[in-house]
């Protein structure tokens, strides 16, 4: 029965209680766990989603999240796992979420609003890319996608 198959879904997401949030006709709901675990990590995604619900984006979930940056926490967690990174490319598990270590939603909407009226007109621009990372064979497949992008 779908509903049965529901309900035990949300049951092992919800017992993750150091990893589990729930959102419920537009409120944030942790749990008292979240206070043992690294207090920073829970508390700026906790803004995060609190920034996001303020716009009224989010349907009424229960779900895990990968703390680190690398979203491989999400192939054991109980899915929907909310991931600020995939390493391991697009296919990993994971929903990817605005990464909270920069900003709330609002503060990086009015960041990015201040670059687009700031950045020159394109004839006015360098054409060459300064590029820190790595491409080499079996590097980090972001870094590829983002060359091949670049092309």
């Amino acid at each position: 029965d779908a509903d049965a198959d529901a309900a035990a879904g949300v049951a092992r997401t919800l017992a993750e209680t150091t990893r589990a949030v729930l959102v419920y006709r537009g409120a944030l709901y942790v749990f008292a766990d979240h206070r043992e675990a690294a207090r920073h990590k829970p508390h700026y995604l906790f803004s995060t989603l609190l920034s996001i619900l303020a716009h009224g984006a989010l349907p009424d979930v229960a779900a895990t999240w990968d703390v680190g940056a690398t979203g491989r926490a999400c192939r054991v967690l109980p899915p929907p796992c909310f991931a600020i990174a995939k390493q391991e490319g697009f296919a990993a598990p994971g929903i990817l979420v605005p990464n909270p270590y920069f900003a709330h939603v609002d503060e990086w909407a009015a960041t990015c609003a201040a670059r687009r009226r700031a950045r020159p007109a394109w004839s006015k621009r360098d054409a060459r890319v300064f590029w820190r990372g790595s491409v080499r064979s079996g590097c980090n497949p972001g870094n590829v996608a983002r060359l091949a992008a670049l092309r």
